[in-house]
Formats: C-alpha cells, structure tokens, sequence
C-alpha cells in the first residue's frame, strides 16, 4: 500500500537467459493486494537470447491468486499507475506457447482484480540488442517464433472457472502506445481455465 518507485529496473545480459523470469517497477512476483501504489521508473530488460516463461510490468510482472485452505482467492490491484516506459529487447527471442512472453503496463500476467489502475507508459518490444536505436514500439518477425501478449494494462489475464471470487479488470485506462504480436489496448489475452 502506498508504494512509489522512481528507479529505473534494469535487467542486462549478454548471455543467454532461460528459464521464469520476472520483472516489475514495484515487485516482480507474488500473491499480493496492492492499493494506491504507482511506478515512474522505465521497466527494462535487455538480453542477448531469452527462452522460457517471461513476465514483464510497470508495477509486477506476475500477480498469483491466494490459496488459503485449498481455496483460491484474488489479489486485489486498484488505485495504481505505471508512468514510466516498459522495455524488452532480445536478439533471439524464442517461446513455446507454454513459455509465453507476457508484457503489460500494469501486469504482464496477472490472476488479480484490478480496478482503477492506469497505464500512460510506452510499451516497446525490440528485436536486437540496441534498444536506444529503436524509437518506435514495433515488434520484428523474430518475436513470432512463440506467444507475445501484450496489452496497455495486462498482457495475459488468467481467470480460473472455479474461483469464488474471480479476477476482474474494471474502471482501468490505458493511453500508452501498445504494439506486438497478440496485442489489446488494455488485455492482450485473456482466458477463463475450467476447474476440476
């Protein structure tokens, strides 16, 4: 609650980089209920070869559900904002679709509420490792090698069917420019999972 950065998180690496990653302004994974929290540092990551899972936000890069006795519940997200921009640049991104890219200017993924949250960043995806010398958020025929989600607010919103109390995105603004492959002015995708 109440949290502010104006840092710049930066992420760089030469190397190859495989495996969960997870990148926010405010913090980079978690179950947890965030309130009037806003971030105005860019949010970049830069990389010479990245596979596997990939979650990257303004505020979080993945936001979990609660399970407390077996039942899940939702985080809660409202009253936020990201200002700064979000930045990804890799010169030979690959992914399965079950190693998604997710990228948001709240959330790159998120199984949380989020209600009156904007995002006035830049949203850019790049595809070589001079991420100065690309102005434009364009995304190039390299980051088709998988699934790219991106939106303005959550690149992937992820409901289960059986939550008593499920995600919702409401009363949520983006004015950010947003581009990508799979891509939505505020949810790049968005699915409900059946549960058992």
């Amino acid at each position: 609650k109440n949290c502010t950065n104006r840092g710049k998180v930066y992420v760089k690496s030469g190397a190859t980089i495989s495996g969960k990653f997870k990148i926010g302004g405010i913090f980079g994974t978690g179950a947890l209920n965030m309130l009037n929290s806003h971030n105005y540092g860019i949010v970049e990551c830069e990389v010479g070869s990245k596979t596997g899972e990939t979650d990257i936000g303004g505020l979080f890069g993945t936001g979990l559900c609660q399970t407390i006795g077996g039942t899940k519940y939702t985080a809660v997200v409202s009253d936020c904002s990201n200002n700064g921009a979000v930045i990804f640049g890799a010169s030979n991104p690959t992914a399965t679709a079950s190693e998604a890219f997710r990228f948001g200017g709240i959330s790159g993924y998120t199984q949380s509420s989020l209600t009156r949250c904007i995002n006035n960043g830049k949203l850019t995806l790049c595809g070589t490792r001079n991420l100065k010398s690309r102005s434009n958020s364009t995304t190039t025929n390299k980051y088709r090698n998988g699934t790219y989600l991106v939106g303005g607010i959550v690149g992937y919103n992820h409901n289960y069917y059986d939550d008593p109390d499920p995600a919702i995105i409401h009363h949520c603004y983006n004015i950010g420019s947003v581009s990508g492959y799979t891509v939505g002015g505020i949810v790049g995708y968005a699915v409900q999972k059946m549960g058992s």
